[in-house]
């Protein structure tokens, strides 16, 4: 199990979400993941569909990405800094830390003698494994966890 960082409660004030920040005030995420890199906590607006919605950064990505929770609803949302965009990650902080454990726990995905009917079946399972933990981990097509499958059925996440 990865080491997890909790945040201070007086840097997450902006987020309304109770769930959400008692959650990471008390349990927290890992402070680093295969996945998600912790970061300070930032207010985020950005701008969308001629409204605005408002985030408190949590964590790093890839290249400009930007792990976030809503201020209202508590869900975690990849924000892209070049563009923008929004994807759907999960519902709470909570399922978020349990699908990057539930990843982290299967790690490695294959290895050289990994063909990929192979790492197509360990996506698949993984697949169903994220699902039940959190139903709206995959609302979004291509998104953040079908990103990740991708990854894995190629050999992104293998042993070689």
């Amino acid at each position: 199990m990865s080491t997890k960082r909790t945040y201070a409660n007086q840097s997450l004030l902006g987020l309304r979400s109770e769930p959400a920040r008692q959650f990471l005030c008390d349990v927290g995420l890992p402070v680093e993941n295969f996945l998600f890199g912790f970061a300070e906590p930032v207010s985020r607006r950005v701008e969308t569909n001629g409204g605005e919605r408002n985030f408190v950064r949590v964590g790093e990505g890839g290249d400009q990405e930007e792990f976030c929770v809503d201020v209202d609803s508590g869900e975690i949302v990849l924000v892209n800094l070049a563009d923008f965009s929004i994807w759907h990650v999960n519902e709470s902080p909570e399922k978020f830390h349990r699908c990057l454990e539930e990843f982290t726990s299967r790690f490695p995905y294959g290895d050289e003698d990994s063909d990929l009917e192979d790492r197509e079946a360990m996506a698949d399972g993984l697949k169903i494994a994220l699902a039940a933990i959190d139903v709206t981990a995959f609302d979004e097509d291509p998104g953040f966890w079908y990103t990740i499958l991708g990854d894995v059925a190629i050999g992104d996440y293998s042993d070689e």
